[in-house]
């Protein structure tokens, strides 16, 4: 340890033995275009062709990103800016016969209703497709059939 600390700490040494390594560009901090290119040598093709510089670009956000991460930005890029109903709707009339519509994927979904203005807090409750449910406060919630998203879109999400 003690001889290597001594090859390091000269300085004609030092720059020898990173030159060998491969890492010269990288520890003196010479970032430029052309230290890199010269430190990674040429892009060449699995067949052995070389690359040519217009040929390389960055993938696009929707190219690279995969799963829910694709489906969201595909939806966004539609139109669809809630698609999981997750933000939060004002009350319409609440009646027993007009009840407040809440979009569900499933035939029960979990509620909150800010009963009053000025509550600190929330009333949850379960609300089904089957009936309408009446709040603490008066109002009726009734769950509907949410629009699936994911059918309308008509890019596939690939791997």
């Amino acid at each position: 340890m003690a001889q290597l600390l001594r090859l390091v700490s000269h300085p004609v040494t030092t720059r020898s033995l990173l030159k060998s390594c491969n890492v010269l560009p990288a520890v003196l901090g010479n970032t430029s275009y052309e230290s890199r290119r010269q430190f990674f040598g040429k892009l060449r093709r699995v067949d052995g062709t070389d690359v040519k510089e217009s040929e390389i670009r960055l993938p696009d956000e929707i190219e690279h990103a995969t799963g829910l991460e694709k489906l969201l930005l595909l939806a966004e890029e539609k139109g669809i800016d809630d698609p999981f109903c997750s933000k939060p709707r004002h009350r319409g009339p609440g009646t027993k016969e007009q009840p407040n519509l809440v979009p569900s994927f499933e035939d029960k979904r979990l509620i909150g209703c800010l009963c009053e203005e000025d509550a600190t807090h929330l009333n949850y409750m379960w609300v089904h497709m089957s009936e309408p449910k009446r709040c603490e406060c008066g109002y009726y919630f009734k769950a509907v059939a949410a629009r699936k998203f994911w059918e309308e879109l008509d890019t596939k999400l690939g791997a």
